[in-house]
């Protein structure tokens, strides 16, 4: 489960800019919890180091300090955009020149330190629990969001990855991280030798807050281009599927309140036309895209299951993935993505409509504090039902 997002692969996105104090906020996020009986410092003083590095002058990552920096910054870059390799090697640059770079390299050092005798930190729970054979970690410096969820790297004393934690931080994120850990657990030796997931090493709470934590990614795992995998990798995520109601698939929606509600249940009165006579349910990972997989040989291996169905219409991972490729990747609006992908395959109509409301109900859920939300879907919705209505009375 390496830390690499979307924005992060889509070429030539822009970084979204640190504020001046995201290390600290960051760090103190993390470490500063429960009951504030743990304190983060921005001073060097007798407690637990961490170094923040800057990359062109803004701070990106925190890191243990010790040896080792450069083979650690270099961890999973080839799952990286060209750009974030570049920024990694910088920064490697940076921490180990005799000479440093102009604006790259260590900016200060923060120390995470106890209030009282007795406070074990979240990553030392993590690592020992995980059985990791230290504490020493890599953490990505993020603008933190109402759904952002920190990415842990463990490292060991030569600096090679020996796990990702994730930890969920907020209500929301906090159950994302409970199903995608149930989730590893469910298809662990069931996904056949063509598609697999980093094995699951440990999870458990810390104070209200959930982790999981997962082995490392093989370094000579290499990005997964645009192009969909093939049709045997979506049959082992599929798995044993058998026929279910319309009902069955639509049945871990939320409906929303309002006008948003009454357009879910106008797409589910639709599937349910369409499907009456049943839809064939498979496993769905949720959030199948090029930047969540990577191909290590003749295999797929997928991460960031946190949005995993064990019933869902047999397709819609195909269909998130041309959506999610066409608006993320190459900067389609929303409907000009569904309207691709129908332009090339008509009869996913249903699958689309499905898909589409999924990620609506699913905006519903991860809506921010300050309202705004991933997937304003509900133009394409109503188009999808109405067109879906019209092709079912041809």
């Amino acid at each position: 489960m390496p830390d690499i997002t979307a924005s992060e692969a889509a070429p030539g996105a822009a970084v979204r800019a640190a504020e001046p104090d995201a290390a600290l906020t960051l760090a103190r996020g993390i470490w500063a919890h429960p009951a504030r009986d743990i304190e983060v410092v921005p001073a060097v003083t007798s407690g637990w180091p961490l170094d923040v590095l800057d990359i062109r002058g803004r701070p990106r990552l925190l890191i243990s300090p010790g040896p080792g920096a450069r083979r650690a910054l270099r961890s999973g870059n080839g799952l990286r955009a060209p750009r974030d390799r570049t920024a990694r090697w910088l920064a490697g640059v940076g921490v180990t020149a005799l000479a440093p770079l102009p604006q790259t390299g260590v900016l200060r050092r923060l120390t995470v330190r106890p209030r009282r005798c007795g406070v074990q930190r979240v990553t030392a729970r993590i690592a020992e629990t995980g059985g990791l054979p230290t504490e020493r970690v890599l953490v990505t410096v993020r603008t933190i969001d109402d759904h952002y969820k920190p990415t842990i790297t463990f490292l060991d004393a030569c600096g090679t990855a020996t796990g990702y934690a994730k930890l969920g931080w907020t209500p929301g994120t906090a159950e994302m991280v409970r199903r995608e850990a149930g989730a590893l657990a469910a298809v662990r030796g069931a996904l056949g030798p063509r598609l697999a997931t980093p094995d699951l090493l440990g999870c458990g709470d810390h104070g209200d807050r959930p982790w999981l934590l997962t082995a490392p990614i093989e370094e000579s795992a290499r990005r997964s281009g645009t192009v969909l995998p093939d049709a045997a990798v979506l049959a082992a995520l599929a798995g044993v599927t058998s026929l279910g109601s319309a009902d069955a698939a639509t049945a871990a929606w939320r409906r929303p309140q309002g006008p948003r509600g009454a357009l879910v249940d106008a797409a589910g009165r639709r599937l349910s036309d369409v499907w009456r006579h049943g839809v064939e349910l498979g496993r769905s990972h949720g959030d199948w895209v090029p930047w969540n997989t990577a191909r290590l040989g003749s295999r797929t291996i997928a991460w960031d299951w946190e949005h995993y169905r064990a019933a869902a219409p047999v397709g819609v991972d195909a269909v998130h993935w041309q959506v999610m490729t066409a608006h993320t990747l190459e900067g389609l609006s929303w409907d000009d993505a569904y309207r691709r992908l129908l332009a090339a395959a008509p009869e996913v109509a249903p699958l689309a409509l499905f898909h589409a409301t999924e990620l609506l109900v699913r905006s519903e859920t991860l809506k921010g504090s300050d309202g705004s939300e991933p997937f304003p879907l509900d133009d394409v919705v109503g188009n999808l039902v109405r067109h879906v209505g019209r092709e079912r009375e041809k």
